[in-house]
């Protein structure tokens, strides 16, 4: 059993804590448990999750929903920098936030914890107000920061319970093949790879996608391939071209139109914006 976290010595009479963590070398952060929630946001490269004797791979854009006694750790993954924001809250905050979904959804789980893959705008929504909340700690009334907190919570789980909907209904076959092709050089070899993956007709395929992901699917390609330039525009200081070319996009107009319509930012934008943000001078 690993060191037990309690909320008391954390919280210190607020409800929750939050902060940002990095981790830049291979070392794992101690087991631990704890009697309270948990939720923390990828924010740059890869992270090992260790859960309950699982492990979890974490990307960017990955959050985690952790409940009261689970026992876990983390441990860079194969990156050279990870770096993830963590708010942990109390069973009230949770029920404040449970009350509101039980309105619309019936959230009766089987206690599990569980990962959802943020989509781009939503990630930068709610990594924008995580970081807000962990730093700015003088100017709002604890009611209005615990406020705040609800609010992460309710964007979250009204995620999990849309996604858990629709998990359910996804072709294995499909979830498969989507997951492999998030894989590098699988997004790079394009739609070809991912029909052979598949296993079906380019006609099959673009009807399933477009029924449960929404999507054809070489716009699925392509947010595959935006994320990554995410990544490279945050770590790295390689040209967006160099950046664009090496994410498997091959026309300047057409990337920069697909960028600024998933992020609502050009590329040289959002590296400036990213990186007084999450790398503060």
């Amino acid at each position: 059993m690993g060191v037990r976290l309690e909320a008391e010595n954390i919280f210190h009479g607020a409800g929750f804590h939050i902060g940002e963590t990095v981790l830049k070398n291979g070392m794992m952060t101690y087991l631990h448990t704890h009697d309270f929630y948990e939720l923390f946001l990828i924010e740059e490269g890869e992270i090992y999750h260790f859960i309950n004797g699982r492990q979890d791979v974490m990307r960017k854009g990955d959050i985690y929903f952790v409940r009261p006694e689970d026992e876990h750790c983390f441990q860079r993954g194969n990156c050279k920098k990870a770096q993830f924001v963590n708010m942990a809250f109390s069973g009230n905050i949770f029920q404040k936030a449970e009350a509101v979904m039980n309105l619309y959804f019936d959230t009766k789980q089987n206690g599990s914890s569980v990962e959802i893959h943020l989509p781009p705008r939503m990630e930068l929504a709610i990594q924008a107000k995580m970081t807000f909340l962990a730093r700015e700690k003088t100017s709002l009334t604890l009611m209005v920061r615990q406020d705040l907190v609800v609010s992460i919570l309710l964007d979250c789980l009204l995620l999990l319970y849309s996604q858990q909907a629709f998990e359910e209904s996804v072709p294995e076959w499909l979830e498969q093949a989507c997951l492999r092709m998030r894989q590098n050089q699988n997004y790079l070899e394009g739609l070809e790879k991912f029909i052979e993956i598949a296993g079906k007709s380019q006609e099959h395929l673009t009807r399933c996608m477009k029924k449960y992901y929404h999507v054809t699917p070489t716009e699925y390609i392509n947010q595959i391939r935006l994320e990554q330039t995410t990544i490279l525009l945050e770590t790295t200081d390689d040209s967006i071209l160099d950046i664009m070319l090496e994410c498997g996009f091959n026309n300047v107009s057409h990337f920069n139109q697909l960028f600024k319509k998933n992020y609502g930012l050009t590329p040289s934008r959002y590296r400036a914006l990213n990186h007084s943000v999450i790398n503060p001078a």
